[in-house]
């Protein structure tokens, strides 16, 4: 697990400042599961390369066992508070890597930010958030047409070097 003072985990650090942060959104899973296919640090390798003071969030848990509904709770919260901090200070980057660890909530999350985008794309204002959706994502093709539709400029990555670009190209 990469260890940095930018790097904030679920939810033992709390991000609480008015600085750019990154939100990684999209395919989890419990932090070195057999399930872990380990993008968010890959991603926060990538990002701290080319922007070392990036401040990031990596919402996976890190709890081997199931969660309490206390613990489940927060967990929401964590997430829910990190989106909007960095909804506004910084961005959302979304990976979906195909795998079968993809769940409704994680697309929800990104469906409910890209909605968020299109929202302040009619006010003039700009969320900055990057997609990547890995070839075997299920329903690829139906995903990238729905979100091509109504936005054609949003850019869809395929590899997740190339969101993370993506990303750090609209943060500049």
């Amino acid at each position: 697990m990469l260890e940095t003072p930018n790097l904030f985990y679920t939810p033992t650090k709390w991000y609480n400042k008015e600085e750019p942060l990154v939100y990684l959104g999209g395919t989890t899973a419990v932090v070195d599961s057999p399930m872990d296919s380990k993008w968010q640090d890959k991603a926060a390798e990538y990002l701290f390369k080319h922007k070392p003071d990036l401040n990031i969030c990596d919402p996976r848990p890190h709890k081997k066992t199931p969660m309490t509904d206390e613990e489940k709770h927060i967990q929401a919260e964590y997430e829910i508070s990190h989106i909007r901090l960095a909804s506004h200070y910084g961005g959302l980057l979304f990976w979906f890597d195909g795998s079968e660890n993809v769940n409704a909530r994680d697309v929800f999350q990104f469906v409910e930010y890209y909605t968020h985008y299109k929202h302040l794309k009619k006010q003039d204002r700009i969320l900055k958030i990057a997609l990547g959706l890995d070839d075997n994502f299920p329903d690829r093709e139906y995903f990238i047409h729905r979100v091509f539709n109504d936005t054609p400029e949003f850019v869809i990555a395929t590899t997740l070097d190339e969101t993370c670009q993506v990303l750090l190209d609209k943060l500049k």
